[in-house]
């Protein structure tokens, strides 16, 4: 390892796939982008390589009896030279599978996508636009939940992951509610806007002057100048049936192309019309009035191509249209559905082969008051994969009832939608949740102020879990420390702990969530480790901890292999692993694995993100002694309460009380190199010679 000159560390367990890192310290696996960080928010690629951002950090230094951290049958009553650091390996589940949209200020984009930190604005639940903190995304193996609402794409996320819903048409009613949880008496809520905001730049100038006083008529296009109707009309003839092709032998001529059927009485004229109008083109129209090119400088080409999209699969809709006013968005939408729909059973339909395009006609249709239909359709046509592969090849297809009026943005007078609405939200009832399998990547996002985003058009809340359980370098004021400056502060202390070449001791605190090669490796350097096994299922590890059991139980029974001294600490939470039957399992394993492991039982109290939460209850605690002990368990320990002898150790064959504890101190220590002094049994204890 090595140290950069900025105070960087180098880690171990890890390897490069291509500008990725793949972290193999921990059971998740991270997949590490350039200048991003993994799951525990302290191992970051840089420059190609991985690194400790906090080696030689720590957030608190104290000197403690060994019996806090707590370990009762290692050197018992000595005092522990205590070292805590930044970044935690339990991560947030609350995630959606790739190709799920969010609303941005500049149209829907598909999550993994949004990467602008500090720079993103989503749409939240109160109709604003706010920034995005931080992106999350990682590897995930598990149930996934589809929640279908009414008529709208479903939304593929894990089950914990939070909704704003309701049981009812009101926004009195409107409350989180996980995936998991909603029932087909939900709704989930669409926001409405409630930022009309100013058209933002396209970003985008004239490269030349090649087409007749392109500069002036590229104006028409420019959101600062206010979009003709006649141009946005003409994009969105574009979207649903152009292309561009350059002119053979000519770089610095293109012809814009539309395709029209006998039909379209008038299209081609009028977009004959509008080419010569705002952009002086040469238009000619062939094929019995059913093809229409018109020859265009580079800068207009560059225009439709770049707003638009160069082909019907990379075809969106112009982002400066999602803050254009309902006269400019109007007729893009009709332009859009003259151009590739049609008209059926009082509804108007039209197709798109892209995603991205149909989505971002779903979301002009929301902005201007009507929550269209979105379906996949046509003989290829498949239900998109989790992840989002299969609807290349599918067209997906926009209903919207013909009693909407596109330009105005108004229903016809007393047509009642599919769904309700109020000043706040559209109300779209839930049809279905279902779940199923998914192994893959998974992404969350952070976002200022609200802490909320859409999925799919749906109310949703952001990551919480980064806030609960990890915390940056920065939020600590951390004291750089050099490891023998560690050793000194522990002899000078008095400490039996935590330095192995000085000839003291090490005790690793941990969750447990480690890989076998770190562990092995690290086990040359362990003496003891107290580690928590925070319940004894998987809902609840994928509810409270946010992480896997059985990594947990791997490190447990590695450890204990490895000859590592092992005592296990299970905090008991009322209504979630307080169960007697959990406990009884738990106990069991502990039991079959070793039956001297020492096994301590801790209180609840409520506190920071779990203040809703009681006290566990008095018999609650006697209970899981209990099981314990009928489980087999020899040393069984209640900590975080005051009950008579729940901290002291007795020997299991004659019940001789060997140790009397109070409150981390040690009152007396009558065992004898680890074993009853009465009649000589093993106590699975660790103490000086002599």
């Amino acid at each position: 390892m090595s140290i950069s000159d900025d105070g960087r560390h180098e880690a171990r367990f890890w390897f490069t796939e291509g500008e990725r890192i793949r972290c193999r310290l921990c059971p998740h696996n991270c997949s590490i982008s350039p200048l991003r960080r993994g799951i525990c928010g302290v191992r970051e690629n840089r420059d190609g390589k991985l690194y400790s951002m906090n080696y030689g950090k720590v957030s608190s230094i104290n000197v403690d009896p060994i019996e806090k951290k707590p370990l009762f049958h290692f050197y018992p009553g000595e005092e522990v030279f205590s070292l805590g650091s930044v970044g935690c390996n339990f991560r947030c589940r609350h995630c959606f599978v790739p190709g799920t949209f969010v609303v941005t200020s500049a149209g829907s984009h598909r999550i993994e996508e949004i990467t602008g930190i500090d720079k993103d604005e989503l749409l939240t639940h109160s109709g604003r636009f706010m920034k995005v903190k931080d992106v999350f995304d990682h590897h995930y193996a598990g149930q996934v939940c589809r929640v279908r609402p009414a008529n709208l794409p479903e939304i593929v996320c894990t089950p914990q992951h939070r909704f704003l819903a309701s049981v009812g048409p009101s926004s009195d009613l409107v409350h989180i509610v996980e995936a998991q949880e909603l029932r087909e008496e939900h709704f989930v809520v669409i926001p409405k806007r409630k930022e009309a905001g100013e058209v933002q730049s396209t970003g985008h100038r004239p490269a030349d002057g090649n087409a007749p006083d392109s500069t002036r008529h590229w104006r028409h296009a420019s959101p600062e100048a206010g979009t003709d109707p006649r141009l946005a009309r003409l994009l969105g003839l574009f979207c649903a049936r152009g292309q561009v092709s350059g002119l053979a032998g000519r770089a610095d001529l293109f012809d814009i192309l539309l395709s029209f059927a006998s039909s379209d009485n008038g299209l081609a004229e009028e977009v004959q019309a509008a080419c010569h109008d705002l952009f002086g083109a040469d238009v000619r129209i062939d094929n019995g009035g059913r093809s229409l090119k018109a020859c265009v400088g580079v800068s207009i080409a560059k225009m439709f191509v770049e707003l638009c999209g160069a082909d019907s699969m990379t075809r969106k809709v112009p982002g400066f249209m999602f803050n254009s006013p309902k006269g400019i968005v109007g007729p893009f939408l009709q332009g859009y559905f003259e151009g590739n729909g049609c008209y059926r059973n009082d509804r108007s339909e039209a197709y798109a082969a892209s995603r991205s395009l149909a989505m971002g006609i779903c979301e002009l249709l929301i902005n201007q008051g009507a929550v269209p239909a979105l379906d996949l359709c046509g003989p290829d046509a498949q239900r998109p994969s989790v992840g989002g592969k299969a609807e290349l090849c599918a067209e997906h297809v926009i209903r919207v009832p013909s009693a909407f009026d596109f330009v105005r943005g108004k229903w016809k007078s007393g047509y009642r939608p599919f769904y309700h609405e109020d000043e706040n939200y559209f109300f779209i009832p839930v049809r279905s949740v279902s779940r199923e399998q998914y192994e893959g990547r998974v992404h969350n996002l952070e976002v200022e102020g609200d802490h909320t985003y859409t999925a799919n058009f749906a109310a949703v809340c952001n990551c919480q879990n980064y806030n609960i359980s990890m915390a940056s370098l920065s939020e600590f004021g951390l004291k750089d420390i050099r490891p023998e400056e560690v050793s000194e502060m522990a002899l000078s202390n008095g400490c039996r702990g935590p330095a192995k070449e000085k000839g003291m001791f090490t005790v690793y605190v941990t969750n447990g969530y480690i890989q076998e090669d770190p562990l092995r490796e690290l086990s040359d350097r362990l003496d003891a480790m107290n580690i928590d096994v925070k319940g004894f299922s998987q809902r609840f590890y994928d509810k409270v901890c946010l992480a896997s059991l059985q990594p947990v139980l791997d490190t447990v029974a590695l450890a204990h292999g490895l000859g590592i001294h092992i005592e296990l600490t299970y905090l008991i939470i009322p209504g979630e692993n307080d169960q007697r039957e959990e406990i009884r399992r738990f106990s069991e394993w502990v039991s079959d694995l070793d039956p001297r492991i020492p096994v301590h039982f801790t209180r609840f109290h409520p506190d920071y993100k779990m203040a809703d939460r009681p006290p566990t209850p008095i018999p609650t605690m006697e209970m899981a002694r209990d099981v314990g002990r009928e489980a087999g368990l020899k040393f069984v320990y209640l900590g975080n309460v005051a009950l008579t002898h729940g901290e002291d150790t007795f020997c299991p064959e004659c019940r001789r009380l060997v140790a009397e504890r109070r409150r981390f101190g040690v009152m007396r220590v009558e065992a004898r190199n680890g074993r009853c002094p009465s009649c000589g049994h093993d106590l699975y204890m660790v103490q000086r010679s002599g």
